[in-house]
């Protein structure tokens, strides 16, 4: 599993990949079908990720990418949410 969390001067970005257990169909731009993947415990998995990025004003991506999984959140920041040294932080 690779994780990556970037702060461009925009943005948050945060991509995930791992293995291909199971997982069916793309969700493409936070505007790409994600149904029919449900997390194994029953729970609302990527439905439920993609709810909550969506309502941040973010975009999401998920889906099958060289033979691995990989989910890539991509968040606005706020205006005036940066700290002194440029990083995004709590005002």
């Amino acid at each position: 599993m690779t994780l990556r969390v970037d702060v461009p001067p925009d943005g948050l970005e945060i991509e995930l990949v791992n293995g291909l257990a199971g997982a069916t169909g793309p969700a493409r731009g936070g505007r790409g079908p994600v149904a029919g993947l449900r997390a194994a415990s029953g729970g609302r998995g990527l439905d439920g990720m993609r709810e909550r990025v969506l309502l941040l004003g973010g975009r999401i991506t998920a889906g099958p990418a060289d033979g691995r999984w990989r989910v890539r959140v991509q968040l606005p920041t706020p205006r005036g949410s940066r700290d002194d040294h440029g990083r995004a932080g709590r005002r």
